[in-house]
Parts: structure tokens; C-alpha cells; sequence
């Protein structure tokens, strides 16, 4: 008879009906396949009888709370769907959404012990000017920790580009790791609970960067930092110190401050010889005669110049020049 009924003051009564009727209360009123309010209801409860006056549709149970959507089609497409609207204005005259305004909230709260907070947040927002039949967009996901409470960790934006610690990406992936600690890492790439490689901040005051490589073992092999000049690979040509080793396989560009730009040692003795195939390039000098005395102390012995001008090889002994 299309009706719903329930029990009230020793009898029951249609409290839901077609056209209303039945002695109850008929504050519902069920037509063909639709069922609505006789009255302005803007809350409804559900094994509660305070809805949050800001809730449509508030649930509430002492035991597990389940909110489910079932469906069964044949049909690609049909599938359970979560629908959201969001417009400014009102629902008969609806106005256009403006750059930031939030499209979607979707928030877990915890009981701390006086109150509920805000754990961890899923927000969609509008990520620029709608146009063209259009709405850019952003997701954004943040989480809370034991001191900042909830803070934005990952971000996708209407551009495609995703931040990782900041929410306003600059590259396709971006990540800020933030924060005056230098353990923080941006990158962790592991195999079996061992690290493969690292990409991470140096020194907070610098602002360097570092790679690292690990063996199969999980000890550090390979390591580059930014903390002093240049590591550059250019093809087959790499640079040490010089971003631009174009014209050489290996170019070695001493910066302020080092002893030198070359220095090889073994940890024994005679194996600390340096091999060149081909030609070694020397410094080279003009004018008559030996360098200037200056030039060649004890911290410079071994040093090498030719002079163009007498063709002679001038090796520094520690002291003085002699000519070969």
C-alpha cells in the first residue's frame, strides 16, 4: 500500500505514506520511486536523536558505522558513485566558483580527550579562473603530527605538477623537505629493507643537495654534494668543479680555498702514481729562462712548466727550477 508504518501512543500509524494520512505524524511522504520531507528538514539522524544541525545526514552507532553504496550492471559505467556539487550563490540561482574556493572536504577526526580534531584532511579546491566550460582543480592531502596538528603534505595541481612538502610546485614533481634538519630526505630508494639510493638536503645554511649510492650491502659507494662547486656529467665529458667540461673527457676546476685540484694517494706506498694514456697537458710560461723562484717551494715540488720561449721543461724540486 505503498505506506511506512510505526508505533505510536499503543497503536500504529502510517507514518510514512503515499499523500500522507494515517493518524502519524507524516513528515515523510513517499511518491512512486521518491521519497521526501513534508517539512524543511535540514537535519536527518540515523541511531541518534541530535543530528548536528550543520549534518544533512548524521549516523551514529557505539559499534562499527558503515555508510554503503551497493550496485550490479552489466554496464562499463555503472558503478557506485560518490557525486559532489559545490556552486556560490544559491541552489536556485547558482554562481560561479571563484579561484580557491573548496569544491570538496573529506576529514577523519580523533577523540584527544576533551574534543574531536582534525587528523588527516582530503580537500578539492578550485586552482585558478573557470572558464570554457572548465574548472581547474586541485587535491590536496595533509595529515597531523604530535606538534604542528594538521599540516598540507602532497598536493596535485590543476597543472598536473605534484608537490611533496609544498604546495606550490614548480616542476612536474617537487619536493620540499623543509626545516632546519639535515637528515631530512627528499628521495629513498630501497631493495629489501636496504637503501639503493638517496637524494637529500646537505646543510640547512647552504641549501646543498646530495646523491647517494649504496652497494648491495647497504654501504654508501658513491657519493655527490653540492657543498663546493660543481659534479657535472655532460655525455661522456664530466666536470669537477666546471659545469661546462664540453671541450674535455674529465676537466678539474680547483675552487677558492683548496689546496689544489688534483691529489692522489694510496694506502701503500708506490701505488699512488697517476697513468696517462696519450699526453699530459702542462701549465705553460714565456720569457727566457725559469719561472719565478716564488713559484716553486716545498709545497709545490713536482710542479711542471714549459717554457715556450727556451723550450725547456722546468721541474720544481722543492727549492728551486731545473731545466729539462
Amino acid at each position: 500500500s505503498n505506506k511506512f508504518r510505526c508505533y505510536e501512543n499503543g497503536a500504529w500509524k502510517d507514518c510514512i505514506s503515499a499523500g500522507g494520512g494515517g493518524g502519524g505524524d507524516n513528515d515523510w511522504t513517499i511518491s512512486g520511486t521518491q521519497m521526501y520531507a513534508n517539512t524543511s528538514v535540514t537535519s536527518v539522524g540515523i541511531g541518534t536523536t541530535n543530528p548536528a544541525s550543520a549534518s544533512i545526514l548524521h549516523l551514529a552507532n557505539d559499534g562499527d558505522t558503515q555508510l554503503r553504496i551497493e550496485s550490479a550492471s552489466n554496464a562499463r559505467f555503472d558503478a557506485p558513485n560518490l557525486y559532489t556539487k559545490r556552486a556560490r550563490g544559491t541552489i536556485a540561482a547558482p554562481a560561479v566558483v571563484q579561484d580557491s574556493d573548496f569544491l570538496l572536504d573529506l576529514s577523519a577526526l580523533g577523540y584527544e580527550g576533551s574534543t574531536y580534531y582534525r587528523a588527516g584532511e582530503i580537500t578539492v579546491a578550485v586552482d585558478g579562473t573557470p572558464s570554457g566550460n572548465r574548472v581547474p582543480s586541485k587535491i590536496t592531502f595533509s595529515t597531523a603530527d604530535t606538534t604542528n596538528g594538521l599540516q598540507k603534505r602532497f598536493v596535485i595541481r590543476s597543472d598536473g605538477k605534484v608537490g611533496v612538502g609544498t604546495t606550490t610546485p614548480s616542476e612536474a614533481l617537487h619536493i620540499e623537505t623543509g626545516g632546519n634538519d639535515t637528515t631530512k630526505t627528499g628521495i629513498l630508494v630501497s631493495l629489501n629493507g636496504k637503501e639503493v639510493a638517496r637524494l637529500k638536503s646537505g646543510s640547512y645554511n647552504y641549501a646543498q643537495g646530495v646523491l647517494e649510492l649504496y652497494n648491495n650491502s647497504g654501504a654508501l659507494k658513491t657519493k655527490i654534494t653540492s657543498d663546493h662547486g660543481y659534479s657535472f656529467f655532460n655525455g661522456a665529458h664530466v666536470g669537477i668543479g666546471t659545469a661546462n667540461p664540453a671541450a674535455y673527457r674529465l676537466e678539474v676546476m680547483a675552487q677558492t680555498g683548496d689546496s689544489g685540484a688534483i691529489k692522489a694517494s694510496a694506502v701503500s706506498s708506490g701505488d699512488d702514481s697517476i697513468v696517462v694514456s696519450g699526453y699530459l697537458v702542462i701549465d705553460t710560461i714565456s720569457g727566457a729562462g725559469p719561472p719565478p723562484s716564488g713559484d716553486c717551494t716545498v709545497s709545490n715540488a713536482g710542479r711542471m712548466k714549459f717554457n715556450v720561449t727556451d723550450n725547456n721543461l722546468y721541474i720544481c724540486n722543492g727549492s728551486t727550477w731545473i731545466a729539462k
